[in-house]
């Protein structure tokens, strides 16, 4: 069993009693002036519910009301924006909220999960109208949000600060998407949605259909449905260069340094290696959901909702990659290339199914949910094959330079008699083949109950809420190596063997890349026909787990937590306060692969779960809170918080497996588990003010975040360089993190019909990782990018709405890295476009624009300078038309 530590436990009773000190003396100062405020505001909408609002502007400022009117301090984005921002995802939508930064898929270009105030997205708490999101990835828990289209969502809601009715595991924040009710719509409703878009690139046309309706199934209308189903269908093409090689793509003169040591920033590195990728997906995402409520009185409901989404992707990958060699002064005195194909099918699903109710009897009111969520990721198919160069002829043992002038398109500099001689099919041999095929599974049984009592005296009391919450999660991952030509020979393809006798594999050959920035620079060469290649590899003799052990590296295990809360609303005057606290108890049970050998004979052994593969964990989080709201006027809010929360590490960190990525006989990477990690542990301050009024709408907010024991998720935690050059990651808990941010955000109604809205975050980190070696070194939170921004303006008059935003992530460190300088993602912005015409009562006609000008989806670099890049993804331009029937 884990207990929050003494020093964490301290500092929250210590901040937690200031407060509360507080509270009492200011309330009594403004007694007088909380009687008149209570007057003041005896006209306003009791609860949203009564606010009616109609077109996107008041759909706007409903969202806005429901950030002032809530306890908490948090971010709502409406069903209106969602649909009026141009975005594939919910993710490309969050991302113009203030703190919220997106991590974009490095193959699709797409943003796939969500960053809150700097952390990692594993640290979020992910739920569908309060229930938790089954999670399906392997290594973390964080939800890939490019399953969840903008279309049939009420509302998404991001909680910054987390009150004892909410998940503790909320270091960042909690997620919450609200599907609609029947009972949002007084009448009948039917759409039907048709877009369709274009991208620069990829030369064929995107399409998204959506279908919704809401009715009540009786006179009464005490009965009502309400669904949607949706089609997406997008092919995205992306042209990378990249020159990721561990340690050997940038390097310094001379020998490498050894494992065990930070290279400063201000050291030189040159250009060894360099490669070039094209990548062509085909996307389809098919869902729906539906929500059946019973309302017999305004004090019963009952509900049951259901959420299925499913995300396939073919993606085709191309690269090239020359690589060179070196003699003993370190000069380039010869080179080679790789030529190779991929192809990977991935299948991502996610499914909810909940029902639930309202109760409310005199001053009580009972609710609850029972659910249960299923999430996979699944790769069915997934091969490589790879050729290289005939290393006999002469004409690569001669030097080959690389130009990096323009540091974000690093070219090599060769002859065109090199150039040949690298690209000709019969110059490349047959290296290496694989098939293989990857399952990871979640599924979550989810029950909850809370009980609030609002007392009818005039006290300060004014609600007790406490509730229970059950959750167990299965988790089980499967792999299975199919092919592996350095195991097994595949007919057809012998070792050695040149492509230009495999010409039933090739489908053609570019001599174009990025014509932006490569026209007439380089050429890339041959492509694989990928279904060819599919069938020669599926037709091949299996290997079988005696051949290739790491079959049997798969994974299962459990985690249950029980947790319970207890929270208090007072009043007074003008002020309020919610004080409380959770207790939540987890209890983990992992069994996986684990090989032994023999010090003496040298005997392998390999045992799955069992004593030696079996570990078990336990923590206990005792979180306590105090959110304090001033609000002297309508307009007006302050909010103080310390709250406290935490982090579980992610289930296959606290595991006794080992995961091999190999090619061959060749071992690409290995990770390690670390069955002595703990949870990371966070107290939480913030501060802000926010108005809202008839004209506009303005926060202001400061936030800070101190933890202990902080794991790096998607850094790689302590990277350790093998004998052969091989990395081997093992997660670790650093000593301590933290990180303190600004956070601004306003919107105002101007002439004409015009507005304009901005925010901005400032959010420096530090951490010390705990690593002996990087002792001293201050390094920033993973994907916690230190600005984030976005500026843009509406326009909105009669039948005509418009927008047109900027948004701006800056840099963040993305891998920590030993013998070689650290990976960094560099600055990403966008400009988007979205304009609706109203062209009758019941036709709607869009048009929308993403990344206008053409901005990078993706670029990363050895270091924080920009000289050093290792990969630069252009991402498209796309211009898209909507038509929406309403009736």
């Amino acid at each position: 069993m884990v207990l929050s530590n003494t020093r964490f436990g301290a500092r929250a009773l210590l901040c937690g009693v200031a407060l509360a000190a507080v509270l009492p003396a200011a309330a009594l100062a403004q007694n007088a002036q909380g009687q008149t405020t209570q007057g003041q505001t005896s006209g306003e909408p009791a609860n949203l519910a009564e606010i009616i609002v109609t077109g996107s502007r008041n759909a706007t400022r409903r969202a806005e009301a429901e950030q002032r009117q809530a306890d908490i301090v948090s971010e709502v984005i409406s069903a209106d924006e969602l649909l009026t921002i141009p975005s594939t995802s919910v993710a490309a939508a969050l991302k113009r909220l203030p703190g919220v930064s997106t991590v974009n898929d490095r193959g699709t270009g797409d943003a796939r999960y969500v960053s809150i105030r700097g952390l990692d997205s594993a640290l979020n708490v992910y739920t569908l109208n309060g229930v938790r999101l089954a999670t399906s990835g392997r290594d973390n828990r964080a939800v890939a949000l490019d399953l969840l289209p903008p279309d049939g969502l009420d509302t998404v809601r991001v909680v910054k600060s987390v009150t004892p009715d909410l998940d503790g595991d909320a270091v960042g924040g909690t997620i919450d998407f609200r599907l609609p009710s029947p009972f949002d719509f007084d009448e009948n409703l039917a759409s039907l949605s048709v877009r369709a878009s274009r991208e620069n690139i990829a030369d064929k046309t995107a399409t998204d259909l959506t279908g919704a309706f809401s009715t009540f199934l009786n006179e009464a209308k005490t009965l009502g449905l309400y669904g949607v189903v949706f089609h997406t269908e997008r092919t995205i093409t992306g042209e990378r260069n990249e020159n990721i090689s561990y340690n050997t793509s940038w390097r310094p003169d001379g020998v490498l340094p050894a494992d065990n040591i930070v290279l400063p920033e201000s050291t030189e590195l040159r250009l060894v290696s360099h490669g070039l990728d094209r990548f062509v997906n085909d996307i389809d995402r098919t869902g729906g959901n539906f929500t059946l409520e019973y309302r017999p009185s305004a004090d019963d409901a009952l509900h049951l909702r259901s959420l299925y989404s499913q995300w396939k992707n073919d993606q085709l990958h191309d690269y090239i990659d020359v690589k060179t060699s070196l003699n003993a002064a370190g000069a380039i005195d010869g080179f080679s290339s790789l030529m190779g194909a991929e192809v990977k099918q991935e299948d991502n699903r996610l499914a909810m199914v909940d029902f639930g109710g309202r109760h409310v009897r005199s001053a009580f009111e009972l609710d609850y949910d029972i659910a249960y969520t299923y999430g996979r990721t699944e790769t069915p198919n997934q091969w490589y094959i790879e050729y290289v160069t005939d290393s006999s002829l002469p004409i690569f043992d001669t030097p080959i330079s690389f130009d990096a002038s323009d540091s974000k398109h690093p070219t090599w500099v060769m002859s065109e008699a090199q150039s040949t001689a690298m690209l000709s099919p019969a110059n490349l041999q047959f290296d290496y083949a694989e098939l293989y095929r990857r399952i990871s599974e979640d599924s979550q049984a989810f029950a909850t109950t809370n009980l609030t009592w609002s007392p009818e005296g005039k006290g300060p009391l004014k609600t007790v809420k406490g509730g229970f919450r059950f959750r167990r999660s299965q988790r089980d991952y499967d792999q299975q190596q199919d092919v592996d030509s350095g195991t097994r020979d595949i007919p057809g393809l012998a070792g050695g063997s040149p492509l230009s006798s495999h010409t039933d594999l090739i489908a053609g050959s570019i001599d174009h890349f990025d014509d932006d920035h490569y026209r007439d620079r380089t050429r890339f060469g041959t492509i694989m026909e990928m279904n060819r290649v599919l069938a020669l590899l599926q037709a091949a003799p299996r290997v079988t787990d005696a051949e290739y052990p790491w079959n049997l590296n798969d994974s299962t295990g459990h985690e249950t937590s029980y947790s319970g809360y207890a929270m208090a609303v007072l009043e007074r005057g003008a002020w309020s306060a919610t004080v409380g606290a959770r207790l939540e108890q987890t209890d983990v049970h992992n069994e996986a692969l684990v090989t032994t050998e023999d010090a003496v004979t040298g005997v392998v052994t390999r045992e799955f779960g069992g004593k030696t593969g079996t570990t078990e964990a336990s923590y206990t989080e005792f979180l306590p809170s105090l959110h304090v709201d001033w609000r002297p006027n309508a307009d007006w809010t302050v909010r103080a918080a310390v709250w406290t929360s935490f982090a579980r590490p992610n289930f296959t960190d606290i595991s006794k497996g080992i995961n091999v990525e190999s090619n061959g006989d060749r071992i690409v990477s290995i990770s390690k588990g670390n069955p002595d990690l703990k949870p990371a542990e966070a107290l939480n301050f913030d501060l802000g003010v926010q108005y809202s009024g008839d004209q506009g709408f303005f926060s202001a907010g400061l936030f800070r975040k101190e933890i202990d024991n902080f794991i790096y998720v998607s850094a790689g935690s302590q990277v350790i360089v093998g004998e052969d050059g091989v990395p081997i990651t093992t997660p670790a808990n650093g000593k301590d993190a933290s990180i303190w941010g600004l956070e601004l955000a306003g919107r105002r109604d101007l002439i004409a019909g015009f507005s304009a809205w901005a925010n901005y975050t400032y959010q420096p980190s530090k951490a010390d990782p705990g690593i002996a070696w990087r002792d001293g070194v201050e390094v920033g939170l993973p994907n916690a990018p230190e600005v984030l921004g976005n500026i843009g303006i509406g326009y909105k008059r009669d039948r005509f709405d418009a927008d047109l935003g900027y948004s701006y992530r800056g840099r963040y460190i993305a891998t920590l890295r030993a013998n070689a300088l650290d990976e960094y993602i560099q600055p990403q912005a966008t400009l988007d476009f979205g304009a609706r015409l109203q062209l009758t009562d019941q036709l709607v006609l869009s048009l929308y624009g993403e990344n206008l000008t053409g901005e990078a989806g993706y670029w990363a670099t050895r270091g924080k300078s920009e000289r050093y890049t290792i990969g630069y993804q252009t991402a498209p331009r796309m211009l898209g038309l909507g038509l929406t029937w309403r009736h």
